[in-house]
């Protein structure tokens, strides 16, 4: 063998220890392109798990609302006839206002009994953010159409995925299904579903919500979701109300004086419901009915009802907005519908 052949076998010896990790490097796993496929359905699959978990949770949430509903009848609260004009009572704004509880924030009520008139208002007027506070304008406009006829109660609803909304309720899960006009109305108020809002808010029309409102005397009360044709002011997309015209609002609910005496009955009964944040009633007696409505956002805390008492009926509406500290606002709400209660139960005023 010559010198020149054996110089070639070092080197062809050195090529295949080079080739050898290569094709081990090779056979060590499948193509990376490969590996990322299997672990973005691994991902995949790990997420439809946790959203089909979470929608069995909403279905078992709304199974039970609904199964509660049916075996508990809230109390037919009674519907007052007429009203009283209302009178400044300088005794029931002093107690009032002792009972806001210190807050960093802004804080507005308004509180009028509807036996005698007796009212009093703290920065009553101030517009602010209604949070869920819009629902109560859009009860009363299906009650209303349903009442004309444009509709009834057993009217299926499709839940699209316009009407899909962060926050509370339990139908989030539900896009696609259908729910009855009185299934919606129960989510909306009962557990303040969003979804339901919306859907019945399409149903009705944001315009035909607003012209309510605004027949009725109510200028600041707005709603600007939905599909509104015409420009009704304010930022796009923002509700607001004021405290007094939340009262006067409820006021009309619970005289029959913006719907019929059938329909003022089931606005009552489905504001009594039990409620998910009931501030109002916190510090009330027990057996004290309250037909009412609580909403919240970040920095907002309110609540708006009637109270029912063995000597007559009251609105009270406490108005927290720019909050820093959400138990001092909870407890101004609570203190505030007790201090009316105590001044109106006394018979002060009367």
């Amino acid at each position: 063998m010559s010198l020149a052949a054996l110089g070639r076998r070092p080197a062809t010896g050195t090529r295949r220890g080079v080739s050898r990790p290569q094709a081990a490097r090779k056979r060590s796993g499948p193509p990376l392109p490969l590996r990322l496929l299997a672990f973005g359905l691994l991902i995949f699959l790990a997420a439809r798990l946790a959203t089909m978990a979470w929608e069995s949770v909403q279905e078992q949430r709304a199974r039970l609302f609904q199964e509660q509903e049916a075996e508990s009848p809230f109390p037919m609260l009674p519907v007052l006839k007429g009203g009283q004009d209302g009178w400044a009572d300088a005794s029931l704004a002093g107690a009032l206002v002792k009972a806001v509880a210190p807050s960093a924030g802004s804080i507005s009520f308004y509180v009028k009994s509807l036996n005698t008139g007796a009212s009093a208002d703290m920065d009553a007027d101030r517009v602010v953010p209604s949070a869920s506070l819009f629902k109560v304008p859009i009860l009363v406009e299906v009650l209303r159409q349903q009442s004309l006829g444009l509709f009834d109660m057993d009217t299926q609803v499709l839940l699209q995925q316009r009407h899909w909304a962060e926050g509370s309720g339990v139908l989030q899960a539900q896009i696609g299904k259908k729910f009855s006009v009185r299934e919606l109305l129960n989510y909306m108020i009962g557990v303040s579903d969003n979804v339901a809002a919306l859907a019945l808010l399409d149903l009705v029309g944001t315009d035909s919500v607003n012209l309510t409102l605004q027949a009725n005397g109510l200028e600041a009360t707005r709603l600007r979701i939905g599909n509104p044709a015409r420009d009704w002011g304010g930022q796009p997309g923002e509700n607001t109300t004021t405290a007094r015209e939340m009262g006067i609002l409820l006021e009309k609910i619970a005289t029959g004086k913006i719907l019929d005496e059938k329909a003022s009955e089931e606005a009552v009964r489905l504001l009594s419901q039990p409620q998910q944040a009931s501030w109002l009633p916190a510090l009330l007696p027990k057996g004290v009915q309250v037909a009412h409505k609580s909403g919240e956002l970040p920095g907002v805390r309110h609540d708006a009802g009637v109270v029912y008492t063995p000597r007559g009926q009251f609105v009270v509406v406490v108005l927290n907005s720019g909050l820093s500290d959400y138990d001092a606002a909870a407890q101004s709400i609570a203190r505030v519908a007790r201090a009316a209660y105590d001044y109106f139960e006394t018979g002060r005023g009367r």
